[in-house]
């Protein structure tokens, strides 16, 4: 059992990469991306997502924070242009975009907190 406290820390592994396997595959339905922001300390790229989580049939109306630390320039910029895909494709949708309106000032304050 986890303790509240605890974060669940999920990886992507990857093993013999073939040519033309993705290098990285998300599903677009699992969270909707409300925002994006990028940091970088030393070698260490830092991506930051302002997330609502998929509950169900529904999504959950108070965003997560969720950070993504990499080593490896070309790792952080394939995750990065990856998450900016799902958000124009997810943008498409009337759905969405009526969360991302409903959402506007958490969105506005995580921008404000990842400068």
């Amino acid at each position: 059992m986890k303790n509240s406290k605890e974060v669940e820390v999920s990886t992507i592994k990857q093993s013999n990469v073939f040519s033309g396997e993705p290098k990285l595959k998300l599903d677009v339905m699992e969270k909707i991306y409300l925002a994006l922001s990028v940091k970088s300390v030393k070698e260490m790229i830092f991506i930051y997502t302002l997330v609502s989580l998929r509950s169900g049939r529904n999504y959950n109306v108070f965003p997560t924070t969720e950070i993504a630390t990499f080593d490896n320039k070309k790792d952080a910029s394939i995750y990065h242009k990856t998450i900016e895909e799902v958000m124009r494709f997810q943008g498409k949708h009337i759905g969405v975009q009526k969360i991302r309106e409903m959402m506007t000032e958490q969105i506005k304050e995580f921008n404000e907190r990842v400068r």
